[in-house]
């Protein structure tokens, strides 16, 4: 819980300094600025939550196991194999998102919506493990 935590602050710390600095580039006006950040938290919540509940259920259940053959190697491996993985392509859509924001492209919300949407699912379904 520890490095989730410290992820998540690292995160944020980072947004709000690269915040401040894309005041100056041309981009969409500031509404669009503040929906992107909060689509980006929002994705990066539920990457944590989605992990948390993946680790939290292989923990309650014995016969389980990670379903996913991608993500298989890196949850064997343990948290931190888990984190870079998951954060590195969570990074990537946010950055896919904000080329496409910069493009003005009225689609630049899909990647970070269709991200979070498919950790809440993830998460979601990990739930009946965590409470068996």
């Amino acid at each position: 819980m520890r490095s989730a935590t410290l992820i998540l602050c690292l995160l944020l710390g980072s947004a709000a300094i690269y915040a401040q600095q894309s005041q100056k580039s041309s981009l969409p006006s500031e509404p669009s600025e503040k929906k992107f950040w909060g689509l980006s938290l929002a994705l990066a919540s539920a990457t944590i939550y989605d992990v948390e509940t993946t680790f939290a259920g292989l923990g309650n259940c014995r016969d389980c196991a990670e379903a996913n053959p991608i993500m298989r190697p890196f949850v064997k491996n343990g948290r931190p194999a888990t984190y870079a993985f998951t954060m590195g392509v969570s990074g990537a859509e946010i950055y896919f998102a904000r080329k496409l924001r910069k493009r003005h492209s009225k689609l630049w919300w899909l990647p970070l919506a269709a991200g979070t949407a498919t950790h809440v699912v993830a998460g979601s379904a990990n739930l009946r493990f965590v409470f068996k």
